[in-house]
């Protein structure tokens, strides 16, 4: 996209009553008013969008109910119109509200596209991560399109937070190393945790290393690049916290599990005696039993 030219965005949101679709109509105001060409693709025209304000666009999703299934396809029918829009009105972003099914949609859409189409852009409103984002059928998609988008923004502070814990999503290679091995640790994965600490350990050497020449070099003057380093840090340190925690629980419950094994092979007391024909009883010994401490 030429440097200074008016952008051409996509949009998607749900268009009922809702805070994720009077934000994205917000959004999309402010940008045609400003001189860019916006474009929003829903089964709907957004409640708040104006019918005649110049610079906004609407294009309908058409859903069709086959009979060969049990419920309509939105997502489909999505991606396809998404992908159509882009590629006719030489779209710059396609910014979705809200994940499901949005992201998905357009992660599809992009994938349609030759490539250096247009940038996908996901913002989470709340439920797409607090409760989708913890459903076993709904939360692997959803991780998935949050990585793949080009840019990932949330409503506030609280639910990017909470979306980097339940779903392990950061866009930082340490910080995302290190949630990654949270959210195996959660699970008790420890087998899925250990390849990750190696990574975790790189990354965050990396990452003390770069900070540790800007501070000497007197490099992070801009108060922007100051408060972006100072909130890098304070989410490292929240999610090297936890790390700690669930390292220790994991610890402990993996030397419960030893002990409970290394008791049950321990030889049984059995106090000596004749058997038949007035021989010595020979004390049965159980088969050795070979234990590992590793994760």
């Amino acid at each position: 996209m030429a440097a200074g030219r008016p952008l051409r965005v996509g949009i998607t949101c749900y268009p009922s009553v809702g805070g994720s679709g009077i934000l994205a109509s917000a959004l999309g105001e402010e940008l045609a008013r400003r001189g860019h060409e916006v474009h929003f693709i829903s089964y709907e025209r957004p409640f708040r969008l104006p019918a005649d304000a110049p610079r906004l666009h609407f294009h309908p999703v058409v859903i069709n109910d086959y009979e060969l299934f049990r419920y309509p396809d939105y997502t489909l029918p999505l991606s396809v119109k998404m992908a159509e829009v882009a590629r006719a009105e030489s779209l710059d972003v396609l910014h979705v509200h809200y994940a499901v099914p949005h992201a998905t949609a357009a992660i599809l859409a992009r994938a349609m596209l030759p490539a250096g189409g247009p940038r996908v852009v996901t913002t989470l409103h709340g439920t797409d991560t607090t409760l989708l984002g913890r459903d076993p059928g709904y939360g692997p998609a959803i991780r998935h399109a949050l990585m793949q988008s080009d840019a990932v923004t949330a409503v506030s502070a609280w639910l990017r937070d909470e979306t980097v814990r339940l779903l392990a999503v950061e866009r930082d290679p340490g910080l995302a190393a290190r949630a990654a091995e949270n959210a195996a640790l959660q699970s008790l994965d420890l087998s899925g945790a250990a390849p990750l600490a190696r990574t975790k350990q790189q990354a965050s050497d990396a990452f003390a290393a770069a900070f540790t020449a800007t501070t000497r070099t007197g490099m992070s003057t801009d108060q922007a690049v100051k408060a972006s380093t100072a909130e890098l840090t304070r989410r490292l340190q929240s999610l090297s916290a936890e790390n700690r925690r669930l390292l220790e629980h994991a610890i402990a419950l993996q030397s419960r599990v030893i002990e409970t094994i290394a008791g049950a092979a321990l030889p049984r007391a059995v106090a000596p005696g004749y058997g038949a024909l007035g021989r010595a009883r020979m004390l049965r010994q159980p088969p050795p039993l070979a234990l590992s401490a590793r994760a």
